[in-house]
């Protein structure tokens, strides 16, 4: 009975320190792609001309060493399927 108890309790621990870990890699994951989000939306537009959906893409100012995209950003993308 005494191992029993020992060894949940070992399982629930280890059960938690895995859930902080993968939280902190989700953490990171979201870091680094948050900070490659300008060069990410110029591969996404590159993509939608490539399939065929028209895009007006206005850019004020763009920092693709830092991945910031200023405040006069607009995208507008309008659908028309490739026939």
């Amino acid at each position: 009975m005494l191992f029993v108890r020992t060894n949940g309790r070992k399982l629930a621990r280890a059960r938690i320190r895995f859930q902080v870990e993968r939280r902190i890699l989700e953490r990171e994951e979201i870091r680094r792609k948050s900070s490659q989000i300008g060069i990410s939306n110029l591969r996404i537009i590159a993509n939608f001309h490539r399939i065929g959906i028209k895009t007006c893409y206005k850019v004020g100012k763009f920092h693709a060493t830092k991945g910031q995209m200023s405040n006069n950003t607009s995208i507008l993308a309008n659908y028309s399927p490739i026939r």
